[in-house]
Order: structure tokens, then sequence, then C-alpha cells
């Protein structure tokens, strides 16, 4: 233990500060990330992109009306609302999960805020 703080400078910022610092961006953007892939079935049944089709009168019955409209009366294979009617009625695939994931989970990770030495000395002043 003495060799890892014998480099250390006058900051609070040591080794154990930096690996917690990670830790929590890296652990919290996996959880967030897992927690994003679980809630989208519910949330795209939610909007209306159910299983049975699309719902009459939800969010994904408007968007189809939008869609359609802007096409000139139908909507688009491979469009917007055709892959979220598809991913409520089969669900998602691995690639898809995999997006939604690393999106969610970077975006928390960046927030967050990262872990520069400035970062961890902050932190380690505030408790």
């Amino acid at each position: 233990m003495s060799l890892l703080l014998a480099g250390k400078d006058d900051s609070k910022s040591s080794y154990y500060e930096d690996a917690w610092c990670y830790a929590k961006n890296i652990g919290g953007g996996v959880v967030i990330g897992g927690a994003a892939v679980a809630a989208a079935p519910v949330v795209l049944s939610a909007a209306g992109f159910t299983a049975g089709g699309i719902a009459a009168g939800s969010l994904a019955a408007k968007a189809m009306s939008v869609a359609a409209t802007a096409n000139g009366g139908g909507v688009v294979a491979g469009g917007v609302v055709a892959a979220l009617q598809s991913a409520g009625a089969a669900g998602l695939g691995i690639g898809a999960k995999l997006g939604i994931g690393t999106a969610v989970g970077g975006v928390y990770s960046y927030f967050t805020g990262g872990c520069y030495k400035g970062n961890c000395e902050e932190e380690a002043e505030e408790t």
C-alpha cells in the first residue's frame, strides 16, 4: 500500500479515489443503460406500438397519421414509425438493445462529469 501512496502529491486525489470515480461512472452507465433496455418495451407499448398493431387514439396512431400525410398517404417501409411498430410487435433485436444501452449509458457517463483529476478532487472535498 505504501507503494501506491508513495508518489502521491499534495492533492486529495489518490489511486483509490480515481478508481471509485471510474467505478461510479462506468457502473452507473451500465445500470442506467440496462434500465433503459428493460424499459424500452414498456415505453413502446405505452406509446401505442403493441403486438396487435398500432393502438387507436394513441401517440403511435398520431405519429402514423403524420408520417402517412407527409409521404402522400402511406407509411414508408423502414421508416421510424415502421421500425417502432416492428419493435413493439416483435420486441427489440440484440443490435437495438446494444444501441439503446450504449447510448443511454454513455449519455449518463458524459453528464456525470467523467473522471478527470480535478473532478475527483472536487468530489473528495465535498465528502
